[in-house]
């Protein structure tokens, strides 16, 4: 029985779906079935998918690439750091979409592009800036306690 559900078309699924009664709805699934791509056939990775950064549609991983469902826009799948460039090493399975650079320290999810890449290296090194301002000002702060202190030992 599973092998006989497998060899079913997408249509013939969808199909089963729609009341017998109901022309309409049956027009509109088939309409559905022709119009969109059909998903392709799982492989040793699974079913992965990312968004298509033109069309904003689903990118389908077939083989080493990824290719859009909706404009056909293909992408490797492997990241290149824009810095580096140099191959960043993928998120372990079922981590946050997040690779990184071996070499530096930047990220990037699966749809970015360069210049998101970019972006979020200067948000990181702005806030590490904005840590060290604050963490300066914080010894300096303790430097006029302790000398205050200081003081007012040597008075006593």
């Amino acid at each position: 029985m599973e092998f006989a559900e497998e060899a079913r078309s997408r249509r013939s699924q969808l199909l089963r779906m729609a009341r017998p009664d109901d022309d309409r709805l049956r027009d509109r699934l088939l309409a559905y079935a022709d119009e969109t791509p059909d998903p392709p056939a799982m492989g040793h990775h699974g079913i992965e998918t990312r968004g298509c950064p033109n069309c904003r549609g689903t990118m389908w991983r077939q083989r080493n690439d990824f290719v859009c469902a909706g404009c056909g826009h293909v992408r490797g799948a492997v990241m290149e750091c824009p810095h580096c460039h140099v191959e960043m090493k993928p998120p372990p399975k079922g981590w946050v979409d997040r690779h990184h650079c071996p070499n530096c320290r930047r990220t990037a999810a699966s749809t970015d592009v360069p210049a998101d890449i970019e972006a979020r290296e200067r948000q990181r090194l702005d806030a590490i800036a904005l840590l060290d301002a604050a963490l300066e000002e914080r010894r300096h702060q303790n430097k006029v306690i302790d000398d205050l202190e200081q003081d007012i030992s040597d008075t006593e």
